[in-house]
């Protein structure tokens, strides 16, 4: 039988810190645009880049505020939204494609019917 103490040690030892920061997966992290073809020009105006905590785009910039996994490892998130037109919190689902994952889609408030991107090389 364990103590309470010891319980509670175990407890501790193993919970992540509480001010851990929330972070996309590093299989998300790099350049993406609409196509493979659109990776090739050096000024896209439909490139994405994904990093730790933000997806920066041509006219914008989204930064993680929250996630969640979802069934199938893809990933629900809330961001908070920078560009021109205003700022704005925004809800996305993002998942990899089942192809080896050299696709990102991305569908939610700003993009209602999913959005594919391929992965740039480089």
């Amino acid at each position: 039988m364990m103590t309470a103490p010891f319980a509670a040690l175990l407890l501790t030892a193993f919970a992540p810190p509480v001010d851990t920061p929330v972070i996309f997966p590093a299989d998300f992290h790099g350049r993406w645009d609409l196509s493979v073809e659109a990776c090739q020009r050096d000024e896209s105006g439909t490139a994405l880049t994904v990093t730790d905590r933000q997806i920066i785009g041509y006219e914008d910039t989204s930064t993680l505020k929250s996630a969640r996994f979802l069934d199938g490892g893809s990933l629900h998130v809330f961001v908070e939204n920078q560009s021109s037109d205003g700022d704005r919190e925004i809800q996305m689902v993002i998942w990899r494609s089942s192809d080896g994952g050299e696709w990102l889609n991305i569908e939610g408030d700003a993009r209602p019917q999913a959005v594919r991107y391929a992965r740039c090389a480089g």
